[in-house]
């Protein structure tokens, strides 16, 4: 798994079904990545969750340039995929 693949999956299970703040997702990565991410700049993690937003892994509300007004969470069909255990 490469670098931006294994950055994507942490920041999905730190993404629940329910809306939560970008800046609340970032930190909480960060926090509890920290040996995984030590050098990795909150400005990548904001890049990498558009692109989530963007491909559909990921829904959002709000301008994700502005990490405190906007929310993120699962989409629909990967919430069922959490819930049967996949």
């Amino acid at each position: 798994m490469d670098e931006m693949s294994r950055i994507d999956e942490l920041l999905l299970a730190h993404t629940t079904a329910n809306w939560q703040k970008v800046a609340m997702v970032i930190a909480t990565t960060l926090t509890e990545q920290e040996d995984v991410l030590d050098d990795i700049d909150d400005t990548l993690l904001v890049r990498r969750i558009q692109y989530l937003a963007h491909t559909g892994r990921l829904e959002s509300r709000g301008n994700l340039d502005k990490i405190r007004n906007s929310e993120i969470r699962l989409p629909f069909i990967a919430q069922l995929k959490t819930e049967a255990g996949n």
